[in-house]
């Protein structure tokens, strides 16, 4: 006699529907582009004002840079990674915005949370035209001290010409509202 086995439906269907919600969630999230007007990530609102955190981290040279190399600006360090979709998609307008701006006293400083030799390639070819450091833990470490909790890509934040924190957000940064808030500053 032949023993019958029966297919245990209903695990394997729990299976695919959470594999089937967990992709789905994965893909809204690396193809939406984020409104400038969405939540702050994590603690980043409480930021607001207050002076910024001094960090050290290397070029795409190796050369170590502090953050005080540009006190006196009107800063945007933008957390980004060659991977993130709308990271990519926002830097043509941050080279446009920065070329426009920067005998006025703006600077753009790319903390790429990513692999050097990825980010020195993908510069290269896009002609970013602002100073770009880079890092692992240590990038995203300085990101959570600007209020970056979640670890949310891209992530930026303006500091004004005294050092103090002006504006956080996460998700995609439109030229348009770049300028926006840059313009208050200048």
């Amino acid at each position: 006699m032949s023993e019958q086995r029966t297919v245990p439906w209903k695990p394997l269907f729990v299976i695919a529907f959470v594999t089937a919600v967990v992709g789905y969630a994965a893909y809204a999230l690396m193809n939406t582009t984020r409104s400038p007007e969405l939540p702050l990530a994590g603690n980043a609102s409480s930021i607001i004002g207050t002076e910024r955190a001094g960090f050290t981290l290397p070029d795409l040279k190796g050369k170590a840079r502090p953050i005080k190399e540009w006190d006196g600006k009107v800063v945007l360090i933008n957390f980004w990674a060659t991977w993130c979709p709308p990271c990519v998609r926002e830097m043509p307008g941050f080279i446009e915005v920065r070329e426009q701006y920067a005998e006025q006293g703006f600077e753009i400083i790319g903390i790429a949370i990513d692999n050097a030799e990825s980010v020195r390639k993908f510069v290269a070819n896009l002609g970013v035209n602002y100073p770009i450091l880079h890092g692992q833990s240590d990038a995203s470490m300085v990101a959570s001290h600007y209020g970056n909790s979640m670890e949310m890509l891209p992530f930026s934040v303006m500091i004004d010409r005294q050092g103090k924190i002006q504006f956080a957000r996460a998700g995609e940064l439109t030229k348009t509202a770049l300028e926006k808030e840059l313009k208050k500053l200048l």
